[in-house]
């Protein structure tokens, strides 16, 4: 018999260290939560004003946001 990781596709019930356990992926920092958070406000329909945001909060989102579209395009440009 096979061990179980030589045929699982997903593993939600993978051993603690394996690879393909959920668990071991690796988290985005508090940072990028928190500017993933604020992407999710302004999707949700909140306007932030230049005085909501510090400098830091502003640079954050438009980093996400050109990450995100960069993403898209390359995923266009496969089909």
């Amino acid at each position: 018999m096979q061990p179980k990781c030589a045929w699982i596709v997903s593993a939600p019930d993978a051993c603690a260290e394996c690879a393909l356990n959920s668990d071991n992926r690796p988290q985005p920092s508090p940072w990028l939560t928190h500017l993933f958070y604020l992407e999710a406000c302004q999707a949700a329909g909140i306007v932030f004003h230049y005085e909501d945001l510090t400098e830091r909060e502003t640079r954050g989102l438009v980093i996400v946001k050109g990450e995100r579209n960069r993403q898209e395009m390359a995923k266009l440009n496969k089909k």
